[in-house]
């Protein structure tokens, strides 16, 4: 089973046999917005479960990632499906929590990155899930790989 993300079917993909693809309706929503015909595709949701998890190392990684590449993800967790994405957000996720995933057209990404925020001015970390300036010296707070 494969699950296709907005990325792929951008890239030009087609699907040959529709049995074989499925996704969530983000991705037929976002791709509507870009005249693509995906009316094919199953579409199913994923498990609250399987998005708690994704949510559950996200808050902890640092990654930044929509609803529909939560759902992508989690929708993966519960078919134990091959996501199809250029995305590297997603790609970093997948490989983190051992999904597997292809690229299409790109490389794809060969390691995991951590991600950490740090001021701008000072340098002062902070957790990942902070918002707002640095309470030192009032800079803009911002997100970096972690190189631990």
């Amino acid at each position: 089973m494969y699950i296709l993300d907005t990325s792929v079917l951008l890239s030009g993909f087609v699907p040959d046999n529709f049995e074989e693809y499925i996704t969530v309706e983000e991705v037929l929503h976002e791709m509507k917005r870009k005249s693509y015909n995906v009316k094919m595709l199953k579409v199913y949701t994923p498990s609250r479960k399987s998005i708690e998890k994704i949510e559950k190392y996200i808050r902890t990684s640092g990654d930044s990632l929509s609803i529909t590449d939560k759902k992508i993800l989690a929708l993966a967790l519960d078919f134990d499906g091959t996501i199809l994405t250029e995305d590297y957000d997603i790609q970093n996720v997948a490989k983190a929590l051992g999904i597997k995933f292809r690229s299409i057209i790109t490389e794809g990404i060969k390691e995991v990155y951590k991600w950490k925020k740090i001021c701008k001015g000072c340098k002062r970390e902070y957790p990942v899930d902070y918002k707002g300036r640095c309470e030192i010296c009032g800079s803009d707070v911002i997100v970096v790989r972690d190189r631990a």
